[in-house]
């Protein structure tokens, strides 16, 4: 969860967005397929659509803009998980969107999720909560819900998703 959040500051600070993010089944119900339309700096870079599993990932992104693109995730410390960075070429350009943009996607729909909930809710993880995975409290999150928190469950309150959160723009 860690590496998520700060994945989502990354995307946030580099000014990417991914709009019209839609997942579905694909045709055999079996896999996840996804579409969006990518913006860096407020400018449509392009689109990118995964038809599921058994078929590649489709950039529509010129190459100079994934150049782009990959440079401002860099520059803002964007991590790709240890199984996608051990499959590729981090200097490949187009080798690293096809793993980065899927985990992105993957982010950016969780962050979608929790959203709409920080407004009127407080969201947390306990350690060992499942990964992806929070918890909520249906109660507006200010530092007395907080300090509510970290008296019952102690050193076992893993995190505050809304404080950390906080001014993340996707």
């Amino acid at each position: 969860m860690e590496m998520t959040i700060k994945n989502l500051k990354a995307i946030s600070a580099a000014r990417i967005r991914l709009k019209d993010l839609h997942t579905h089944e694909d045709g055999d119900g079996e896999n996840l397929a996804w579409s969006c339309i990518v913006f860096l700096k407020g400018k449509r870079l392009g689109s990118v659509q995964d038809p599921g599993e058994e078929k590649p990932l489709s950039i529509e992104i010129d190459s100079i803009q994934q150049v782009a693109m990959v440079k401002a995730l860099k520059e803002h410390g964007y991590q790709l998980n240890l199984e996608a960075a051990s499959q590729i070429d981090a200097s490949d350009t187009h080798e690293y969107l096809e793993q980065a943009l899927p985990q992105m996607a993957d982010e950016v729909e969780w962050f979608n999720k929790a959203k709409p909930l920080l407004k009127s809710n407080t969201l947390f993880r306990i350690r060992g909560d499942e990964e992806g995975t929070f918890r909520l409290i249906l109660a507006l999150y200010n530092e007395k819900t907080e300090h509510a928190l970290q008296s019952r469950f102690g050193d076992q309150l893993e995190a505050v998703l809304n404080n950390q959160l906080k001014g993340i723009t996707l």
